[in-house]
């Protein structure tokens, strides 16, 4: 298994291309796929600090964000239109996944009661929830499915 950790930078656009602070991906990669966890930070560009002040807006405080999956392969049925063509996570390669907002509080709790080891335990049962995609020849279609029902 791969453990990646990126940041993105924090960015201020303006008004017409909005604002943002860093974020920390951290992606858990295998032969199935990856499962990625965000973490919002509240480390913002200086302009946007001095924007935020200036306007009396409050800053956002760091918190979890959204946990994905990224499958190999459409293992629950509704998954054949959620393919993404060319995924970050899996070097270009098309992905099919799902994405959880609420449940991004429980990693971030992880990761700040237990450091990146607790953080990649969890992450680790996430990717175990990923079926290993069978053999051509295994693989029943809906079509098919219909029929031998």
């Amino acid at each position: 298994m791969e453990q990646i950790i990126q940041i993105t930078p924090a960015f201020e656009r303006g008004t017409e291309g909005g604002r943002g602070s860093a974020h920390i991906w951290f992606c858990l990669r295998g032969p199935n796929g990856a499962v990625t966890f965000m973490v919002l930070t509240d480390w913002y560009l200086p302009e946007t600090k001095e924007i935020f002040e200036k306007n009396g807006w409050e800053f956002s405080h760091s918190s979890g964000g959204a946990v994905s999956t990224h499958a190999t392969w459409p293992y629950e049925p509704w998954q054949k239109d959620t393919r993404n063509e060319s995924c970050e996570w899996l070097d270009g390669a098309p992905c099919y996944g799902d994405i959880g907002f609420l449940i991004g509080d429980d990693f971030f709790a992880a990761l700040v009661e237990g450091g990146t080891d607790a953080l990649w335990d969890k992450m680790q049962k996430w990717y175990d929830e990923i079926p290993t995609q069978p053999e051509p020849d295994k693989i029943i279609t809906e079509q098919e499915g219909d029929q031998n029902a």
